[in-house]
């Protein structure tokens, strides 16, 4: 009998979002960027998910979700994503400087 030996990319970001619930359960918006971590990265990179309808947009998104998805992207940037730095992520980075000069 075969065992499997681990869980796949997409298994191991739904238990890493089900980890993180309760940030996520804040961010009601971005609940179609969160479906795979890819998306969710393209999104902290470009500021927008084209996919989503309607468009979601890092500068459109209301302060109490922003809250929220600035402390589930630190544990992102610490615990998937290693290299998470200002030029792999311009459009992340230029929000949160905009929002913190309010």
């Amino acid at each position: 009998m075969a065992f499997r030996q681990s869980l796949s990319r997409r298994e191991q970001w739904s238990a890493y979002c089900q980890k993180h619930a309760e940030l996520i359960d804040g961010l009601p918006d971005l609940l179609t960027v969160l479906q795979t971590d890819d998306r969710f990265d393209e999104f902290l990179q470009t500021g927008e998910d084209p996919i989503g309808k309607p468009l979601i947009t890092l500068s459109d998104l209301p302060d109490c979700e922003w809250d929220f998805l600035v402390r589930f992207v630190e544990r992102y940037a610490l615990d998937w994503q290693s290299w998470f730095s200002p030029t792999a992520y311009p459009a992340w980075f230029a929000e949160r400087l905009r929002r913190n000069r309010k």
